[in-house]
């Protein structure tokens, strides 16, 4: 029983590492253009970006290192999202 578990996690561990997470993102992905690309400064493998929501204007923060990443809504002093006004 103990093979049998072993060699399955061996086998899902050779499939992660042949595998990707997605392809690299692209602003292009956004076909509705319902987010506005507020700052990008991805570069190589990682950065920072901020998209803002056109309908509710929530800013939202995201991170990418790699093919990990991370997304998060942005508030402001008092835990209210940070909404954009475009001037």
């Amino acid at each position: 029983m103990k093979k049998k578990s072993l060699a399955v996690m061996v086998a899902m561990m050779i499939v992660l590492a042949f595998s990707s997470c997605g392809t690299p993102r692209s602003i292009d992905c956004v076909s509705d253009n319902r987010f506005l690309v507020v700052t990008d400064n991805i570069e190589g493998t990682g950065g920072n970006e901020i998209f803002a929501d056109r309908e509710t204007g929530v800013m939202y923060f995201y991170h990418q290192s790699g093919y990990a990443g991370g997304l998060t809504v942005m508030l402001d002093k008092d835990g209210k999202p940070l909404i954009w006004e475009d001037d």
